[in-house]
Parts: structure tokens; C-alpha cells; sequence
């Protein structure tokens, strides 16, 4: 496939970038604020794409300068898809470099090079891929529309997996202490063991709180908690933390923290538990502050970003204890 226009490539300035990030990521205001995973590229993602010469944009004109925006990428252009499943899944095509990914931007329409893409690769039969959020059930239709609209066909339309998402609120049954700002976890625990009602007895036997925890108890974890995301290797989208991620959170990262239940001593299940949502790039913390703008204000919207446990040790699938 050829590259950008000459023209395209010349314009492509650092300025030319943010004006054109800004406007991406206003149009996707109204779908951001109804769903909970963040749509769209990155900041950074999105840089990628525009610079890539495999990238076919539209572009539109604005009263600032001209715009950009990136509509056939490559897959690996997002982070969270796992570029080597695809093309596990469609090998033909990927070798023959028409394995693609199509991504509509909202009020933005297909510009000609991306139905002169599209066309090259029903040409080569090849794939294209493609995913949108429930809020958006015409989104299928739209794309029917334009691979129509290039004179190409659907041969066989995949649906290679589905995500869902829950939430909602926690209280505590029995009486406590209400404060107007609610102090952090970890202090909570703090205070629970300095006025005793935390047994210190419960670290060896039962949950407890941490904030680090050293190499060895990181290793040991490690183990189960690649055992228990093991299943969800082979999925579309990325799942649970790279050896590298798992080690830098529980070793180093005291803002997540770590619920970890022991049975005589020995680590048998984990729970991570992050309150501050605008550090995973995936979840749109925006939704869960409009939704919740009291809790979010006292830093009471928690997501975990891992739960793990040893089914082979006793105690492991209690993950009660935990919570």
C-alpha cells in the first residue's frame, strides 16, 4: 500500500497533531459519557496512527488549520489489542498485509482513500477488523454501508469476543464511624491495628492490608495470578498484567493496593484495588464521576485491576475473606 500523500506528510506538524487530537477527542464527548471503558485512541495512541505511513485519514478543513483523523490503522495501533491474536486468527491476511483495522470517528465520514482502502483490501481478501461499544448497535450497519459503498462484499462477519462491565455500590452492615471525608484503605487499616480491633494474628491467617510487598511474596503471587489469567491469553484484548506490570505494582506502586489472604503463613489469593481511575487508560473515569460525583469526590470509586487466587491451597477460593 502506498504511503501518505506528499502533501499529508508535509503538513503533519506537532501543532497539526494536537488541533486534530482535540477535535478527536471532543467528538467522542457524548459516547464517552455513557459508556464505562474509554473510547477512541490515547493521546499517544493516536499520535502513533497519524504518523504511521500505513495510517489512511480523513482529513477536514477548519477555520484553525487543517485536521486529521485516522480511519484504517493497524491493529497494533491500539495498545489494548493484542496485534499476535489477529493474526493467529487471520494468518493469510496478515502476510499479505491486508489485515486492518477500521475505526469511525463520530460525524466524521469515510473519506475517499479509506473506501479506495477498503476496496484494496476486499481486492486481496483480506480482513478488516473492527469494535464498538453496545451504546452504538447501528455501528455495523454503518460499516456495511461503506464496504458497500467500495464495492466489496462481506464474505463472513466474526463477532471474536464480547466485554462486560459491572459496578456498583458497597456499604458496611455493621455500625461505624461516619466521617464527612472518609479516610484512605490503608489508613483505615493503619488504625485498625493500632486500636486492636484488626488481630495481628490475621496477617498469617486471614486478609490484610499492604501497600508493597517484598520480591519473594511478589513471585509467589505472581505464580497464581498468571495460572488464573491463563484462560484469557488467547482473547482479542489484552487481560491482566505483564510479568513486568505485575512486579512494578505490588514491589513498587503504593497508590494500589494490595489485599492479600495467608493460611499459616503462605499467600493463597490476592486483590488489588485502585482508586485512581485516571491512571488505567482503558477505564473512562468520567463515567463513574458523573454517575457517583459524591463518592468520586472523596476518592471512593475503587476498580480492581486484579483478583487471584491458588485453587490448590486451602483457603484459596475464599476470596470472602477478602472483601
Amino acid at each position: 500500500m502506498e504511503g501518505l500523500p506528499s502533501f499529508m506528510t508535509e503538513i503533519l506538524t506537532k501543532d497539526v497533531i494536537t488541533r486534530s487530537f482535540e477535535f478527536y477527542q471532543d467528538s467522542f464527548r457524548d459516547l464517552n459519557a455513557n459508556h464505562p471503558q474509554f473510547q477512541g485512541f490515547t493521546e499517544d495512541e493516536f499520535t502513533d496512527a497519524v504518523e504511521r505511513p500505513s495510517t489512511v485519514c480523513a482529513e477536514l478543513p477548519s477555520a484553525a488549520g487543517q485536521i486529521v483523523v485516522p480511519q484504517v490503522v493497524d491493529i497494533e495501533t491500539f495498545a489494548w489489542l493484542k496485534a499476535d491474536f489477529h493474526e493467529r486468527q487471520f494468518q493469510r491476511a496478515a502476510d499479505r498485509g491486508v489485515l486492518r483495522q477500521y475505526h469511525e470517528t463520530p460525524s466524521v465520514e469515510p473519506s475517499e482513500r479509506t473506501v479506495s482502502e477498503i476496496d484494496r483490501i476486499a481486492s486481496e481478501h483480506g480482513v478488516l477488523t473492527y469494535n464498538f461499544p453496545s451504546t452504538d448497535p447501528e455501528y455495523p450497519e454503518r460499516l456495511l454501508k461503506l464496504i458497500k459503498a467500495a464495492d466489496a462484499e462481506v464474505v463472513e462477519d466474526v463477532e471474536l469476543a464480547k466485554q462486560t462491565y459491572f459496578m456498583g455500590q458497597i456499604r458496611l452492615k455493621r455500625e461505624h464511624e461516619r466521617r464527612e471525608h472518609p479516610v484512605h484503605f490503608a489508613k483505615a487499616f493503619d488504625l485498625a491495628r493500632q486500636d486492636g480491633s484488626y488481630a495481628e494474628t490475621r496477617i498469617k491467617n486471614g486478609a490484610s492490608l499492604h501497600l508493597v510487598v517484598d520480591d519473594v511474596s511478589a513471585d509467589v503471587m505472581y505464580g497464581f495470578y498468571k495460572d488464573a489469567y491463563l484462560k484469557l491469553e488467547d482473547e482479542p484484548c489484552e487481560q491482566g498484567l505483564s510479568p513486568d506490570e505485575f512486579r512494578r505494582m505490588m514491589t513498587e506502586d503504593k497508590n494500589v493496593i494490595k489485599v492479600v489472604n495467608s493460611e499459616d503463613g503462605e499467600i493463597v489469593s490476592l486483590c488489588l484495588l485502585e482508586n485512581n481511575l485516571s491512571v488505567l487508560s482503558w477505564v473512562n473515569e468520567g463515567y463513574y464521576a458523573s454517575r457517583y460525583p459524591d463518592k468520586h469526590s472523596k476518592d471512593q470509586t475503587y476498580w480492581f485491576p486484579g483478583l487471584a487466587a491458588n485453587p490448590h491451597k486451602k483457603g484459596g477460593l475464599n476470596t470472602q475473606v477478602m472483601v
